[in-house]
């Protein structure tokens, strides 16, 4: 189910694409308990703002956390923000997507008390190279009774001194990062309200924020015109945010699961052999699914059709990630190519869906599917006798659930899908995260495992989907699948192990299926891109971000065989006569 954001708050499941299932709370516990793998000066610094998780306590002065914050109105990324963070340094880059493509790249020395002695900001447009000279330079140093704040850009070099009270922190506009020493400074003074100065960053302006605590594990900022709404551990981390006025979400994720998602365009690319329709399909619940049905041009209909199934998180149709990674729509693309009409959809209260996302379960996606088969299976330009579905890691177990009820499929592909409980597939993460962050000992190993599932359990009182997700055992599903199966995975999948393919299929073999095949391709991760790795904090810097041929060569071969139209009734009879002769 795919990789991307538990840790953050009730109101919005985290949009990963694959089954990283918590993984900030996996990295939180691990951090705070053991600390990561220590690392030469050299590397770790070169390494730059990039990937871990959310420590909730530091492990020390060497424990370096590499995470980052996303800034989100409905499906659109309107600024990222990558950042490390040291007991003595803070590091990172925002982008912003919204106002002014910019990169602004900072360097905050941190105090014990949670204070900043200097903070440094270049600022470069993002087409800019990393290693160019900025357009502008902005720098505060806090004293005790004043800042001294230092600007250089095209108008030259402007030196401001500034009288601000001791305990004065700095804000940039968006850093969630900076704002989050804040959170932290309230939480070790310990007040129910706390009220800290801010000095702005190139501007010099001062103004305080207000830090009210809510519960245990929330707070509300109020700060530069604004109310933030922040799920917070206990020392003050900010886990996920809300800005509600302005309809906005912060999400604190893994560094690779940071990818630009931008505005995405669903139209068929020119000369295409298919056009792509847009698409509305009432569920069942009063609610609506917005998608894109491509039909192929020019070939006689009806056509066959094949459904696509998204992973777990709020996803669009085109399951992107990692900015350029579109699986669904290069699965569109090669099926229509083929003559298979494909429907994707954004999922219910994501993108242009209606619904609520937030308390659904696999149960609930499943109903989804169940509405878009009647709604392909009522028009006249298609085939519904000739439908397949074909889902990615959750997407493969919601396509299971609707094959088991469904005997009239022609066909089910499922890509990195697995065959345990969510419960199992987190001990089997933790367990590999510490093989390679850590030296730790197998009892201590079995004793964070328990901390993380108990971790997962307190959240699973306030999220129905990890509720039903971490007990739900697909093999009782898998042996009720009727229709072909082609089970698919990637020899390097950390997430989902390969191994789990052999047991799906071992499991709808066992319910009386015989027409269900199995590919393991070499090389490729649970994302089905080429990895020799295969570590989920390693996905964004793979060199590419597409499917490769032989996965999209094997997904549109397997479909038109299974999805070919029926012998005529004459030559059904003839081949049944001719079967019977030979027997």
């Amino acid at each position: 189910m795919t990789a991307a954001r538990l840790a953050t708050i009730p109101a919005a499941r985290p949009a990963w694409t694959s089954l990283t299932l918590l993984a900030p709370v996996v990295a939180l516990v691990l951090h705070a308990s053991i600390g990561p793998r220590p690392r030469p000066a050299a590397a770790a610094g070169a390494a730059g703002p990039l990937s871990t998780s959310p420590s909730a306590t530091a492990a020390g002065p060497q424990s370096i956390v590499r995470e980052a914050f996303v800034l989100l109105r409905g499906s659109d990324t309107l600024a990222v923000e990558r950042f490390s963070r040291t007991a003595e340094r803070l590091e990172g880059e925002l982008v912003d997507f919204a106002t002014n493509d910019q990169r602004e790249s900072y360097v905050a020395v941190l105090r014990p008390d949670g204070l900043v002695s200097h903070l440094q900001v270049a600022v470069r447009p993002v087409t800019m190279a990393r290693d160019t000279p900025p357009v502008r330079r902005a720098g505060l140093t806090f004293g005790p009774a004043a800042t001294v704040s230092d600007v250089r850009d095209r108008a030259g070099e402007r030196h401001q001194r500034l009288a601000t009270p001791p305990g004065t922190l700095p804000y940039l506009k968006l850093s969630f990062a900076l704002l989050e020493q804040a959170t932290i400074r309230a939480r070790a003074i310990g007040d129910r309200r706390v009220e800290l100065p801010l000095v702005e960053v190139g501007g010099g302006r001062t103004f305080a924020a207000l830090v009210e605590r809510v519960g245990a594990d929330s707070l509300t900022l109020r700060v530069d015109g604004r109310e933030v709404r922040a799920r917070v551990t206990e020392n003050g981390r900010i886990l996920g945010a809300r800005i509600p006025p302005e309809d906005l979400l912060v999400e604190r994720v893994l560094p690779h699961e940071a990818g630009i998602l931008g505005r995405a365009d669903y139209s068929a690319p020119a000369g295409a052999p298919y056009l792509a329709e847009e698409v509305r399909v009432r569920a069942r619940d009063a609610h609506s699914l917005a998608g894109t049905l491509t039909l192929p041009a020019g070939a006689s209909s009806p056509h066959p059709a094949v459904i696509l199934v998204t992973g777990s998180g709020p996803q669009e149709r085109d399951a992107a990630y990692l900015g350029t990674y579109r699986p669904f729509r290069q699965l569109a693309d090669t099926l229509s190519r083929r003559g298979i009409a494909v429907l994707r959809l954004d999922d219910r209260g994501v993108g242009a869906s209606t619904g609520s996302f937030t308390n659904a379960t696999s149960a609930d996606f499943a109903e989804d599917v169940r509405a878009a088969l009647a709604f392909l299976r009522g028009r006249a330009d298609l085939d519904g006798e000739r439908i397949g579905l074909l889902g990615e890691s959750e997407g493969g177990l919601i396509a299971s659930m609707v094959a088991a009820t469904d005997p009239g499929l022609r066909g089910v592909v499922l890509m990195g899908t697995p065959s345990r409980s969510g419960r199992s597939l987190i001990a089997s993460q933790v367990r590999y995260r510490l093989g390679r962050d850590s030296d730790a000992s197998l009892t201590r190993q079995d004793s964070l495992v328990d901390a993380v599932e108990a971790r997962n359990d307190s959240l699973a009182r306030l999220l129905p989907w990890l509720a039903y997700i971490l007990d739900y055992d697909p093999i009782p599903t898998a042996v009720r699948v009727s229709p072909p199966v082609l089970i698919l995975q990637g020899e390097t999948d950390r997430q989902v192990p390969p191994t789990q393919a052999g047991e799906l299929a071992i499991a709808v073999r066992g319910g009386g299926n015989r027409d269900v095949t199995v590919r393991i391709f070499p090389h490729l991760n649970h994302l089905f891109l080429v990895d020799e790795d295969g570590d989920p904090e390693r996905y964004a810097g793979l060199a590419s971000k597409a499917l490769p041929p032989q996965v999209l060569g094997t997904v549109a071969d397997w479909f038109e065989q299974r999805l070919r139209p029926p012998p005529p009734a004459a030559e059904a009879r003839s081949g049944a006569g001719a079967a019977a002769g030979r027997t």
